[in-house]
């Protein structure tokens, strides 16, 4: 990886907390937590991570090894013009509790701006268990096969939960390792208005 944004790797299990920041134009990970059991993230405005030519690796925020006693809470945040593997990616372990909540997510340009994999998704081996996506609001994400949806792996559901959202002129909504998929809103609206 090539970290340009905010790298934090930690053996030391930290305690963070990141609030009103606007952190934005970077070519790869703005946000990257590893070892980090409790993190808060909360009214930051996360904002045009680009692909460098060629190479769509990358997202707002990556999480890794933060193990089964993790404490991630994503809320009252905004996510604009983000593309890369997905908005949120849980990578390569089985970690626990992430509360991703009341955040907007949104792009003016979905073919430019896009997930590959899904909005919340995950990578290789991750199982990731008592994840809450609820009332997040997702506008204009996905442009074809591009992703708006939470993919949480191809193994049984672990107590993750997808309630309670609105996804607004977003295509390709599907979920996958999700056990409740309740009171989400799915439709368009006439593209000039925001």
């Amino acid at each position: 990886f090539n970290f340009v944004g905010i790298n934090f790797n930690s053996s030391a299990q930290d305690t963070i907390e990141i609030t009103y920041c606007y952190i934005h134009d970077l070519t790869q990970v703005q946000l990257y937590f590893k070892n980090n059991q409790v993190v808060t993230v909360k009214h930051n405005v996360l904002a045009d991570r680009a692909y460098t030519a060629g190479n769509p690796h990358g997202e707002a925020i990556t999480i890794w090894l933060s193990g089964n006693n993790a404490r991630h809470t994503y809320a009252y945040n905004k996510f604009e013009n983000i593309q890369g593997t997905g908005t949120i990616v849980i990578q390569d372990a089985t970690q626990k509790y992430f509360y991703i909540c009341d955040n907007i997510f949104w792009t003016d340009d979905p073919a430019t701006y896009y997930n590959t994999n899904a909005l919340l998704a995950t990578t290789g081996a991750a199982a990731p268990e008592y994840v809450y996506f609820i009332g997040n609001t997702i506008y204009n994400i996905g442009d074809g096969a591009n992703r708006s949806g939470v993919r949480l792996g191809t193994a049984s559901p672990n107590n993750n939960y997808v309630q309670n959202n609105i996804w607004i002129n977003s295509i390709n909504t599907s979920h996958s390792g999700v056990d409740s998929l309740a009171n989400n809103g799915y439709g368009t609206t006439d593209s000039t208005s925001h």
